[in-house]
């Protein structure tokens, strides 16, 4: 799972309701069918749409995000 390949596994736990996919929770937090170019942020994480396969997000940029000063 991508939350475990970014050191970030109890991230699972937080994803909404029946989310079972990055691409998924993108769409869930967009609150409609994502297109390329999309991003947004999520739990400390820029998720960024890079490629559509019809209305399935194909490829996805994540980047963890750095910590705030004094968090």
């Amino acid at each position: 799972h991508i939350f475990d390949a970014i050191g970030r596994p109890e991230l699972r736990e937080k994803a909404p309701g029946s989310t079972s996919t990055v691409g998924g929770l993108i769409q869930a937090e967009l609150d409609r069918v994502a297109v390329a170019g999309d991003e947004t942020t999520w739990n400390g994480l820029s998720l960024e749409v890079l490629e559509m396969d019809g209305l399935r997000i194909g490829r996805i940029r994540v980047t963890v995000l750095a910590d705030e000063p004094g968090s």
